[in-house]
This record gives structure tokens, C-alpha cells and sequence, in this order.
């Protein structure tokens, strides 16, 4: 059964959710991508940390968590520390991925491979997002 299924998610929590997380990911994906590139060990040291300190960790209280600090983060007007909630949606993001019992580290690497597959527009929408075009 999908995680999602488990929360009971409706249609439009789960659109929500999904374009939240897109909004805030898109410009981390360089960052997070330069952490794998670099032997990964942020995120060996994250998932250490996570693991040891937060063991009945669930997916469900990482996606409510994961909301929580992106609330934080849009609400955040000083650019450091807005970062810096940025990267609590990084360690929750990761820790859901993990939770999932998927690797990090692998799957941002698949998930950069399908992405160049994909189509994008040359141009953001009215909101400052570049979505893959349909289809892809």
C-alpha cells in the first residue's frame, strides 16, 4: 500500500503537498546533488544522526514534519536563516526517503537521470516554477 494511502491523503492534501515540495526542492536540487557528488558524506553523517536519535521515525511524521518546516521556511524573511529551514526540509525529506527504505543518495542520482530526460519549458509560470512538461 502507498504511504500516502496510509495517511489518507485526499486529492488536493496530496497536490498540495507535492507542489509545496516542489517549490522548495527545485532550488535545492543543486546543492543536493553536490553533496553526492562529494562522496555523500553529509548525508552518511545526516542518516547516522537521524537513525541513532529518531529510530521510530515514520513517514507519515516525516511529511508532517517536512510541511511544518516549509511553512517555516516560506514565512522566514531573513535570507540565512530562511536557508537554514531550507535544510530542516532537507533533513526531513531525507529521512522520509529513508523511512521509505529507498537510499538517498541513489535515488537523487535516478531521480537527476529521469529529470534530464524530461522536457522543461524555457520559461517559469506566473508563480516562478518551471514544471516538466506534460507527458514526461
Amino acid at each position: 500500500m502507498s504511504p500516502l494511502v496510509r495517511l489518507n491523503l485526499t486529492d488536493n492534501e496530496y497536490e498540495r503537498l507535492k507542489l509545496a515540495a516542489h517549490d522548495q526542492f527545485m532550488p535545492l536540487g543543486k546543492y543536493l546533488l553536490n553533496a553526492v557528488d562529494h562522496g555523500t558524506t553529509v548525508l552518511s553523517d545526516i542518516a547516522d544522526w537521524q537513525t541513532t536519535r529518531f529510530p521510530d521515525a515514520t513517514i507519515g511524521g516525516a511529511l508532517a514534519h517536512l510541511e511544518a518546516e516549509i511553512d517555516e521556511a516560506r514565512a522566514e524573511t531573513d535570507p540565512r536563516a530562511q536557508a537554514e529551514e531550507l535544510a530542516d526540509v532537507i533533513f526531513m525529506a531525507l529521512q522520509g526517503i529513508r523511512v521509505l527504505g529507498q537510499d538517498p543518495a541513489g535515488l537523487l542520482k535516478r531521480k537527476l537521470s529521469k529529470n534530464r530526460r524530461r522536457a522543461w519549458p524555457s520559461k517559469p509560470d506566473a508563480d516562478g516554477v518551471y514544471e516538466h512538461l506534460e507527458g514526461e
